[in-house]
């Protein structure tokens, strides 16, 4: 019977890609934020070699779309340099082999950095830290198998790496993939990225897992970030642990209920919300955009940006003597949907859900794909419809995908 073998598995690492759109630091240093994401990378690398690991498998964009920079360069060069002390590889998903050359340039690949090249879907085989072999393929996620490759081999642990194009249901009903195609029942485990939050997945058996972002850049990657610790094991499910990793988290939190209250009730809410939200990881630094829903404004406060910011000062200081780090920049307030008002984009939003709800079955729906091939719009159109969504005339899941669509869009057009 061959042995477990624990994969550390990590997603959009995005090395040296800025954080923009923060107006307020607070307690956090600005080398915390301008680094994060290097940061992020040397803690991914310690909880590697601490959980004695036999691969580290890298999958999503490992660097910003306009390539792998110098710096981003060094720190993964040293990660791998690192971690070749005990002997264990790293394997990277691209698309292909140039990319990477040019950002190592004259300094040549570590040779403990193995690329699996998704566009040529050849299976990639390494050796494990501890001796057992590892095998990773290319697998669709939304592609029927008529029949599963056979296994050379008992003692091969199988990984499946989905293809870039694949997707995971983002909603809070039971998950499933959209097209729901059967697996190859030999793999042991399916790594995917999906660029907002961590999601797993039972089909058929095989465990289908993305880790999220390894560090959260976005108010929309909700949930804590960091990588999952995977051990494969023989004649069983593979089992997952989180290893919290990120340096900072940059969060959307809402706030209900304050309908009429004062401003210093406003203020007790929020820090209530807060120790919520921070039980888990209390000392980890919060940058935080606040939401109001648009019927729930509390009495007595205009909006006026000096007044927002004397309010989100005295959120953070009285956080401070809490102990906790925050970096609050925004108090929103969703603007009301006004009575006989149309809305366009909204309309077209809800036939679209309408329509896929009364066709397909429950838990199939790709609406991403739906919304960016029928609703071409500006950037502040959508973030006003998103807005206006949180109403409830559309479901949940629909607005979920909906972000996550933004989200998307906004990585591609910067």
């Amino acid at each position: 019977m061959r042995e477990s073998v624990r994969i550390v598995h990590a997603s959009h690492l995005r090395l040296d890609q800025p954080v923009v759109g923060l107006r307020r630091l607070g307690q956090i240093p600005r080398e915390t934020i301008r680094d994060c994401t290097l940061l992020a990378l040397r803690r991914l690398v310690e909880q590697t070699r601490e959980h004695e690991a036999d691969l580290l498998l890298l999958t999503g964009p490992c660097w910003p779309e306009d390539g792998l920079g110098p710096r981003g360069a060094m720190a993964l060069a040293e990660a791998c340099r690192v971690l070749s002390q005990d002997r264990i590889p790293v394997v990277l998903s691209v698309v292909d082999r140039e990319s990477v050359q040019e950002g190592f340039r004259s300094r040549g690949l570590p040779h403990n950095l193995h690329l699996l090249l998704m566009s040529s879907g050849q299976p990639l085989k390494v050796s494990g830290a501890r001796g057992p072999a590892i095998e990773l393929q290319v697998v669709s996620l939304n592609e029927t198998v008529e029949e599963a490759p056979k296994v050379a081999g008992a003692n091969l642990t199988r990984v499946g790496v989905a293809l870039s194009g694949d997707r995971m249901l983002l909603s809070d009903a039971p998950l499933s993939i959209v097209g729901g195609p059967p697996l190859d029942d030999s793999l042991d485990y399916v790594a995917t990225c999906e660029p907002a939050r961590r999601r797993t997945l039972n089909v058929g058996g095989t465990i289908v897992h993305s880790p999220g972002p390894l560090q959260g850049l976005n108010a929309f990657e909700q949930g804590s970030c960091g990588a999952t610790l995977v051990e494969c094991r023989p004649e069983a499910e593979p089992r997952l642990e989180q290893l919290p990793i990120s340096v900072f988290n940059w969060e959307q939190w809402g706030l209900e209920g304050i309908r009429g209250e004062t401003r210093g009730k406003l203020v007790a809410r929020m820090l209530e919300s807060a120790e919520r939200q921070m039980q888990d990881s209390p000392t980890t630094p919060r940058v935080l955009r606040w939401n109001l829903a648009s019927d729930e404004w509390p009495e007595g406060l205009t909006g006026a940006a000096d007044e927002m910011d004397a309010l989100l000062d005295e959120v953070d200081s009285r956080a401070q003597r809490r102990g906790w780090q925050f970096a609050s920049q925004s108090l929103l307030r969703i603007a009301p949907l006004q009575s006989g008002d149309e809305d366009p984009l909204l309309e077209e939003y809800s036939r679209l859900l309408s329509e896929t709800t009364a066709t397909a079955r429950s838990g199939m729906y790709d609406w991403t794909a739906a919304l960016a091939e029928r609703c071409q719009c500006s950037r502040a159109d959508l973030d006003r419809f998103l807005g206006r969504a949180a109403m409830g005339r559309i479901s949940r899941e629909a607005l979920t995908l909906g972000r996550q669509w933004l989200l998307e869009r906004e990585s591609q057009h910067p």
